[in-house]
């Protein structure tokens, strides 16, 4: 029998609380699994400064068994946006639209809670990525832009790329640990961006290590002694590290002066540290930094991931 020709699915959907069919914990990230417990809760919770968030599922179910899952949260104090974190249909049950049968449902139950704005976002390059863009489009979703951009590599591919090692500091600059960051200078610099706006918005340092960043790998710039940047980074796991953050004062960047930064960032992680792999984050609307990942460094490495973080968001009506 093809896929054209099977019946019919008798499929109900149900808002889920706990406790839940441990099944349920097979259709959504890891990271996520521990949602399923309905209890406010943080989506990192070793990120002990973000938000809590509520989180939100949706199970579909065939002749009482659990086949399909939707996953969201709604942020605390913002009760009126919702993000969706994962959707899952078991493969038997795949190709028969009940993702975008899921999908609809989910907005139906989240505008019943008053939610106005479902938003959503998806890494290029991960299986099933032309199944979710079908469901999307299938369930009135807004054609998907790109966020970011992220690569992925090896430590020790990272130390092989053509700009490792061959830039030195200039005179006058110097680089030291994020962590020895003095609350003066801190708030200089905060005073400082009130004043001038020299810091691109997205990148102030305060965004990014509120909640902890990674020590060793972390570093701040200075020229002449003034605070000019900084790469701050993030552990997700035991192996691997984020760069979350990079930012140069802007006559600096243009000049490549922070390229010698992040090999110094890369040395420490690879020769003071356990982990193993890297993670670069780029938001595409910095197109510096966007143009070296795609020209510098991932033509360069031969076992890496390069993908694309896109959103997508749909309005909501009662």
């Amino acid at each position: 029998m093809n896929e054209l020709t099977r019946p019919p699915i008798d499929v109900r959907f149900e808002g889920l609380s706990a406790p839940v069919d441990s099944r349920f914990a097979g259709m959504t990230f890891p990271a996520y699994r521990h949602f399923l417990d309905f209890e406010p809760v943080r989506r990192h919770p070793q990120a002990p400064n973000t938000p809590l968030v509520m989180p939100v599922a949706l199970g579909a179910f065939v002749t009482g068994e659990p086949v399909a899952l939707a996953l969201a949260e709604i942020r605390e104090g913002q009760t009126s946006n919702a993000e969706m974190l994962s959707l899952f249909v078991v493969p038997a049950y795949r190709r028969r639209g009940l993702g975008t049968a899921l999908l609809n449902s989910m907005g139906a139950f989240l505008s019943r809670m008053g939610v106005e704005k479902a938003m959503g976002v998806y890494m290029t390059g991960q299986p099933g990525q032309e199944a979710v863009e079908r469901v999307l489009e299938k369930a009135g979703w807004s054609k998907p832009e790109i966020r970011q951009l992220t690569l992925r590599c090896t430590l020790e591919e990272a130390r092989r790329l053509d700009w490792y090692g061959k830039y030195a500091l200039e005179e006058g600059y110097s680089v030291f640990p994020w962590k020895d960051l003095t609350e003066t200078d801190r708030e200089a610099l905060k005073e400082s961006q009130r004043v001038t706006g020299w810091i691109k918005p997205d990148l102030e340092p305060w965004k990014h290590d509120a909640e902890g960043f990674e020590p060793v790998s972390s570093l701040g710039i200075r020229l002449h002694g003034e605070l000019v940047g900084w790469i701050i980074n993030h552990a997700l796991d035991e192996r691997v590290v984020r760069f979350t953050c990079s930012f140069i004062r802007r006559d600096l960047g243009r000049r490549g002066k922070i390229v010698p930064v992040y090999t110094e960032s890369i040395r420490r992680l690879s020769e003071s540290t356990g982990f193993v792999e890297a993670t670069f984050t780029v938001p595409i609307r910095h197109r510096g930094m966007s143009n070296f990942v795609l020209r510098r460094s991932a033509p360069f490495l031969s076992f890496s991931f390069l993908g694309e973080t896109r959103g997508t968001t749909k309005i909501l009506t009662r």
